[in-house]
């Protein structure tokens, strides 16, 4: 046997998932990310699959664009930050910015919080 099944599934979702990419340049990335994934597993087999995503996912925690990490604000686990993110809150109720931002003003101007333009 040439492949492993481990292998042969890896190869077809990221084949499938490779047309999500709304641009080009991201799937030039998703193609290379798929390719180090597949030689990962095919090498290690599911031990492989799962060391390649935690060494992409490393690299993705130590990434910062602008002075503000991406994983914000999963990878400085800061809960306060956490008020309008996966479920959205009234404009009203949010009254501070998110201090992995780090502005100076820590709180929002008063003509978003009424909500009027």
């Amino acid at each position: 046997m040439w492949f492993s099944p481990v292998t042969v599934v890896i190869v077809a979702l990221t084949a499938i998932s490779s047309f999500a990419a709304p641009v080009y340049y991201l799937g030039i990335t998703y193609r290379i990310l798929r390719f180090f994934l597949l030689i990962c597993s095919s090498i290690f087999g599911t031990y492989g699959l799962i060391l390649g995503l935690f060494l992409i996912h490393g690299h993705v925690a130590r990434l910062v664009s602008f002075g503000v990490p991406y994983l914000a604000p999963f990878s400085p686990l800061r809960l306060q930050d956490w008020t309008d993110m996966l479920i959205r809150i009234p404009m009203k109720k949010l009254r501070t910015r998110p201090t992995f931002l780090k502005t100076i003003k820590k709180r929002k101007a008063s003509f978003f919080l009424d909500g009027s333009p």
